[in-house]
């Protein structure tokens, strides 16, 4: 199976901005669909899907990262932080 690859016209966008004070990150979902990685207040929260890649066999892992290698290449990305958590981020998961 090829590794899809975005078309130059549809690049996507990854916008960092920095809060003053979030407050409990938890209460940033704004439903049920959103994804949460938080321990001890501190983490990520997510929602919404701007990509997704399904994958199986004994070389997903391997795949899945050269499909988001490719991914955040091609990404148009304004990031001044550079702090982990921030820029071009991911929730998966793995069986």
């Amino acid at each position: 199976m090829a590794i899809p690859v975005l078309p130059a016209t549809t690049s996507p966008r990854v916008r960092t901005m920095p809060l003053e004070d979030p407050g409990p990150l938890l209460d940033r979902l704004p439903d049920a669909t959103g994804t949460a990685w938080v321990r001890g207040g501190d983490g990520l929260v997510g929602w919404g899907v701007a990509a997704s890649f399904d994958v199986t066999g004994d070389e997903r892992f391997s795949r899945t990262q050269r499909w988001w290698t490719e991914w955040c290449r091609l990404a148009d990305v304004d990031d001044p932080l550079q702090l982990p958590g921030t820029g071009p981020v991911a929730f998966g998961s793995f069986t």
